[in-house]
């Protein structure tokens, strides 16, 4: 996460108020060149303008990518192969709770969705209502 009083967003913020300033001084000498029929000022205004607009969209994608190396890395899915060499506290600790059951058990992937595991269950409750 990154702080809103860090030097370098500090920094390019007030370079985005400079540009922004300097835009709307080019458009001012715009609307002048525009009431004098300045053809050749209106031109060198609107190239300004062009130009500040450019500078600052560069400084605000310096900001989006400073922003994103900010941010603390993803973690990675692990591989089929990578959870089943995991012991059962290594899920434990990475919150792979179902893993763990389909590892001690029989290797279901989803207990829900599991027709034996589906099975067992009714089976129990059978028993359970027969008094068994």
């Amino acid at each position: 996460m990154v702080d809103q009083n860090d030097f370098n967003l500090q920094s390019a913020y007030q370079r985005l108020d400079v540009l922004d300033t300097q835009r709307a001084e080019a458009v001012l000498e715009l609307q002048r060149a525009k009431a004098s029929a300045d053809y050749e000022a209106a031109g060198e205004a609107v190239q300004r303008i062009a130009d500040v607009k450019a500078q600052r969209d560069n400084v605000v994608n310096v900001i989006n990518d400073y922003v994103a190396s900010q941010q603390p890395a993803m973690g990675f899915a692990p591989s089929r192969d990578m959870i089943h060499a995991m012991t059962p506290e290594e899920m434990l600790a990475t919150g792979r709770g179902p893993e763990i059951f389909a590892k001690q058990y029989g290797g279901i992937d989803d207990p829900d969705t599991d027709p034996n595991f589906q099975r067992g269950k009714l089976y129990a409750a059978y028993l359970k209502s027969q008094g068994r």
